[in-house]
């Protein structure tokens, strides 16, 4: 989508665009995107996609600074009358060479010779290459184009993501400032224009949020906790009941244990208890380390949270109606 020209001096000049080579600089410029790789054609046309809902009962459509044509193509694949307009002679031998109508010039002049000739106005990722009252004048010539009860739907980047004001909005020369939603509602309610409203095109996500995010919800592995350590058996107590012969082996086996055998087994049993004590303690600290795993995943998918509301889709679209009052409604039916 482009930028506009000066604005025209006298009727003559109303939809004749310049004829300086600035006036192909975005064309050129996105041709080369596209051969380097740096931008989707399948991605614009999802974006795109998004909006043909909006159109639905409003048959004859405008699209201002139409491109390549690629949204015209959609609303005349689903059966809308499309005229387009752009300042870009590439974009527009382009749409010429598919079959579109598309006049090369100004888009607020042309509107102004076209009154009460639309059901609805559109126009995608143009505005940001326009200064504010050329927006404003647009704003005012498509309400004078549009039929009462017809819709003028606006997208452009959205200048609360990160990705855009950091990034993207830089990428083009062209581009002159960003519109937050609020502005544009209230250049459309300025113009006359009632119910609008403003949407987030989620067919514009930037994926790379997704990339740098997208292990802060996975669940972290299992620690299996240490198996606890039996107690250490007591020696066997003597026998209280049974034969004399017992009471002697025991005796007998007994004094052989303390003489050969509880020297060597003694600094185990040390060892042993030893043991028990610092597997208790290490399940201790491993249920305390859980408690704090726990908070500290809390707070980074907090911090996460906040990282993508710093990253919602990278474009806006804002739209309104043109009201049908007593004035303009016609003459009605007997």
């Amino acid at each position: 989508m482009s930028t506009q020209p000066p604005a025209p001096q006298n009727a003559e000049q109303q939809v004749h665009a310049p004829g300086n080579t600035d006036d192909a600089l975005e064309n050129r410029y996105y041709a080369y995107l596209r051969a380097q790789g740096y931008s989707s054609s399948d991605a614009l046309l999802d974006v795109l996609r998004v909006y043909l809902p909006y159109f639905e009962g409003l048959q004859t459509v405008a699209d201002l600074g139409c491109g390549h044509g690629e949204f015209m193509a959609q609303l005349q694949a689903a059966g809308h009358t499309v005229r387009g307009v752009d300042v870009d002679p590439g974009m527009v031998e382009a749409c010429h060479s598919q079959g579109f109508d598309v006049t090369l010039g100004d888009a607020a002049a042309w509107l102004r010779t076209q009154p009460g000739q639309f059901d609805a106005v559109f126009s995608s990722n143009v505005i940001e290459h326009l200064p504010a009252p050329i927006v404003r004048d647009w704003v005012s010539a498509a309400h004078t184009a549009l039929r009462p009860g017809g819709m003028l739907l606006l997208a452009t980047p959205n200048p609360a993501s990160a990705i855009v004001q950091f990034h993207e909005f830089w990428r083009d020369a062209t581009h002159v400032r960003l519109y937050s939603a609020q502005l544009v509602e209230f250049l459309l309610v300025d113009a006359g224009f009632t119910s609008v409203q403003s949407l987030e095109n989620n067919a514009a996500r930037w994926d790379g949020i997704d990339a740098m995010l997208g292990d802060v919800e996975a669940p972290l592995p299992e620690v299996a906790v240490p198996r606890a350590v039996g107690a250490v058996p007591p020696l066997p107590a003597p026998p209280t009941t049974g034969s004399l012969r017992a009471q002697w082996a025991y005796k007998l086996s007994h004094w052989v244990y303390r003489k050969f055998s509880e020297p060597y087994v003694q600094p185990l049993r040390a060892d042993m208890a030893h043991l028990h004590a610092v597997v208790d303690e290490q399940a201790q600290a491993l249920a305390d380390a859980r408690v704090r795993e726990a908070q500290l995943v809390t707070r980074l998918r907090a911090l996460a949270g906040a990282d993508r509301f710093l990253y919602p889709p990278r474009e806006i679209a804002i739209f309104g109606y043109k009201p049908v009052t007593p004035e303009n409604a016609g003459p009605t039916a007997p």
